[in-house]
């Protein structure tokens, strides 16, 4: 396979990923609100697979809501889940949630468990810039 076809499935591969996760921060904002409660708050270690990679952690809130009577359990924070490189950066980036005080989840009536604290996700565009970008550099090369 040629490196423009492989640039240009990989940018179309972006693209989608991008839409999607836009399409999901858009849908999001129609979405009921609940209160819940935040019940544990912690760092998750990711060990790194390469040579030239670091560790990373990602923090993580889990919180418990209801529905209609039903209680969920949600544990994202926002679409687009953030890593850091130092586990104090990634306690830094939640410590606002502590376990027991009151968070606004926002949630799909559709699906309850499908649930979020933050309507954010800056990657979505990133990846939708990034994807049109390598595909009409792909086209461009291919065109030459």
């Amino acid at each position: 396979m040629s490196a423009i076809l492989v640039a240009a499935i990989v940018g179309l591969g972006l693209f989608v990923l991008g839409l999607f996760q836009v399409r999901k921060l858009r849908a999001s904002q129609n979405w009921l609100r609940a209160s819940g409660m935040v019940q544990e708050v912690l760092v998750e270690h990711q060990r790194a697979t390469g040579e030239d990679d670091s560790d990373s952690y990602e923090p993580v809130v889990k919180y418990g809501f209801g529905i209609g009577g039903r209680p969920y359990i949600g544990q994202r924070i926002r679409f687009d889940s953030k890593t850091y490189p130092s586990p104090a950066a990634a306690r830094a980036s939640v410590a606002g949630f502590q376990p027991g005080l009151p968070v606004t989840v926002y949630y799909n009536p559709a699906n309850p468990s499908d649930c979020v604290l933050e309507r954010k996700n800056s990657s979505g565009y990133v990846f939708l810039v990034l994807g049109a970008l390598m595909v009409l550099l792909a086209l461009a090369a291919a065109l030459k």
